[in-house]
């Protein structure tokens, strides 16, 4: 069973990235973090008695998945629905009717604080991407 799920991942190009993070999620072992011994916030230890980290995180980068989904021709004309999207002006039926990103598609791109020459979400091929946490946080602050 390990065989194939290598030989899967390494077909479909997706490398997971593996964190160790504290036991009830308080942060990652990562950046600032990544040496010590035990959680600064709720003090518990990093590693358990067996040897092994107390929890891991697994993630997943996001070109991996896009170029998936382009690649497959339902998931890709579903990503096409934003720029075909029709906007009524009179009742918001869809996130693309909202003003924020209405706004983003009469704005020029601006990129490390430079205005760019074209605007966004001009091209059908671009994607826009939403983020939901709905409440987590791999970061605590």
């Amino acid at each position: 069973m390990h065989g194939i799920c290598t030989r899967a991942a390494f077909l479909s190009g997706f490398k997971p990235e593996h964190y160790d993070c504290y036991p009830n999620l308080c942060c990652a072992y990562t950046g600032p973090h990544k040496d010590l011994t035990a959680c600064p916030y709720c003090k518990e230890p990093h590693i358990h008695a067996s040897g092994a980290a107390q929890k891991r995180f697994t993630y997943i980068p996001i070109i991996p998945c896009l170029k998936a989904f382009l690649a497959n021709l339902k998931a890709a004309t579903e990503m096409a629905y934003r720029s075909s999207h029709k906007q009524t002006h009179t009742t918001v039926t869809d996130i693309f009717d909202g003003s924020h990103y209405q706004g983003l598609r009469h704005s020029k791109v601006k990129m490390d604080g430079e205005e760019l020459d074209h605007l966004y979400f001009l091209d059908t091929h671009n994607v826009a991407l939403g983020l939901s946490t709905d409440g987590f946080a791999l970061f605590k602050q």
